[in-house]
């Protein structure tokens, strides 16, 4: 892959990737979520800073990308997904 010009912002070489939005709306932290063969599971694990916004953390979209490289996107309405922090 090249950039010549405009800059490179992100590359994802995930087939499942999460976003998660902040209460507030004003930050978001993502990450690859990799499937866990013992659980069944696709698992993502995230460091977020001590000084994160506290309150419920949802899931702003989830990214599916299959082996030929269909993806699909999807929302808070799709996967009601969230976590807190205190």
């Amino acid at each position: 892959m090249v950039d010549d010009i405009s800059g490179m912002v992100e590359v994802y070489t995930c087939d499942v990737q999460a976003q998660f939005k902040s209460p507030s709306g004003s930050n978001t932290q993502s990450g690859c979520s990799s499937y866990n063969d013992a659980t069944g599971f696709y698992e993502q694990h995230m460091v977020l800073s001590e000084f994160s916004e506290s309150g419920k953390w949802k899931v702003a979209s989830i990214m599916v990308r299959d082996k030929v490289g269909n993806t699909r996107h999807y929302g808070y309405d799709d996967f009601p997904v969230s976590f807190d922090i205190e």
